[in-house]
């Protein structure tokens, strides 16, 4: 292996950032070590083959003659060339052991003294630690691998740009509105984080990003009934998934919620089209596939009778009585198999959307628009003739919505009036 020397200069880099930076770096010596390895196998492979081809064949008539001494030379041959790279291998394997043995200490601190609240990425909380001597802030947050075998150690850890008190507040927002997976909990944190870039731009750090959506939580944005920070001492799952998904965002990692800045819970599968989404905030595109597996995915309960309902209303509520059936609910939203009358090859006066799909579309007054693959509503009031939601994903009990800034009917609106929460 080469050694060289360099001196990399970083400047505004986070904590966490350097971590990463750290943990990518000792990848890259390993691999390096590796394919340093492997190449002395290689050279010995090769050598061994080459001591083979320097002998001719030997002929039956010659070999009860020669045998002997062939072989006693080959042995030879073998066994000193053998020892030669026992001996480099190794020297390489010692001298590359202590290499990364001096790497990882540069690149990563498999257990590391410093103050702050411990998560495992699953969620889990670890512990917290207060201590003078150690380097940083009670209130600094960690994610890691677990505990070490000293007391008030955790492996692997690698500070988040977040506040502790940011941290439970987000987590308890998510836990109320859907943590009931890792999929649902990463999806509705990351689409918070989406809608605070609108807001106030793509430029923001990630530890503004946190801030941010601390107070957006806070405010109708989100509809949560209870909003309060989660607590330390909870580990049951929907807790810790409501702990991983921020996590998940905070690292940067995928964007579960494909572009979406909203999402709707049970009240958009009992209203469908009359949800103020579809009218008046600006119309809505949704497949059908997306929509059936909301229905599917939102809560029901059976009422006085036996029959499953909407879970609107507790269910010994009378109230309950008279939610929504999965039927009712699906037929929110009229999705209609493909007309069975002959299509003629003469325009459809009130047809605004000709060329959305290979399907024959019709006009549902002057609202929608429906087939066998989507449903679209025109938004109204303000909004009238635009469709600025567009369904992405479903997880748990909530469907996400992006901007469909590429729509037609879309040209010209101006976006940044959208949404303002004063943040």
């Amino acid at each position: 292996m080469i050694v060289k020397n360099h001196d990399i200069e970083l400047k505004d880099t986070s904590a966490s950032e350097m971590a990463r930076f750290r943990q990518i770096m000792l990848s890259i010596w390993r691999q390096q070590i590796e394919d340093d390895k492997n190449s002395v196998e290689m050279n010995q492979y090769i050598e061994l083959n080459e001591i083979n081809q320097r002998f001719e064949p030997i002929t039956l008539d010659e070999k009860h003659n020669t045998s002997l001494s062939r072989e006693t030379l080959l042995e030879n041959n073998f066994q000193d060339l053998n020892d030669q790279n026992n001996y480099k291998f190794n020297t390489f394997k010692s001298s590359t052991s202590n290499l990364v043995d001096s790497v990882e200490e540069i690149f990563v601190d498999p257990a590391i003294n410093v103050n702050g609240h411990f998560y495992n990425k699953d969620g889990t909380f670890e512990g917290k630690v207060n201590i003078k001597k150690n380097k940083g802030s009670v209130n600094d947050v960690y994610v890691c691998d677990g505990k070490g075998k000293e007391k008030n150690m955790f492996l692997n850890a690698i500070k988040l740009d977040i506040t502790h008190e940011n941290f439970c507040y987000i987590a308890g927002v998510i836990n109320a509105e859907d943590s009931s997976t890792f999929e649902s909990a990463a999806a509705t944190t990351q689409a918070t984080f989406n809608a605070v870039k609108f807001e106030k731009g793509d430029k923001l750090t990630i530890e503004e990003q946190g801030k941010f959506a601390k107070k957006l939580l806070s405010t109708g944005y989100s509809t949560a009934t209870s909003k309060k920070s989660l607590k330390d001492t909870v580990n049951d799952n929907i807790y810790k998934n409501a702990r991983k998904g921020l996590i998940h965002v905070l690292q940067g990692k995928k964007d579960y919620s494909e572009g979406a800045v909203l999402w709707d819970g049970i009240d958009f599968a009992d209203t469908g089209i009359t949800h103020n989404k579809a009218t008046k905030e600006g119309g809505i595109s949704i497949t059908k596939k997306l929509w059936v597996k909301f229905i599917e995915n939102s809560k029901f309960k059976p009422d006085s009778k036996g029959t499953q309902r909407l879970l609107l209303h507790r269910p010994d509520s009378p109230a309950h009585d008279k939610d929504k059936t999965k039927a009712e609910a699906l037929a929110t939203i009229p999705f209609e198999e493909e007309k069975t009358t002959k299509k003629t090859n003469e325009p459809y006066i009130f047809d605004f959307f000709p060329s959305q799909n290979n399907n024959w579309n019709f006009q549902i007054g002057l609202e929608g628009k429906k087939n066998i693959d989507y449903y679209e509503t025109l938004g109204t009031n303000n909004n009238s003739g635009r469709i600025l939601h567009k369904a992405t994903v479903v997880y748990g009990g909530h469907i996400f919505w992006k901007f469909y800034y590429e729509h037609p009917n879309n040209k010209g609106y101006l976006w940044k009036y959208y949404m303002n929460h004063n943040l």
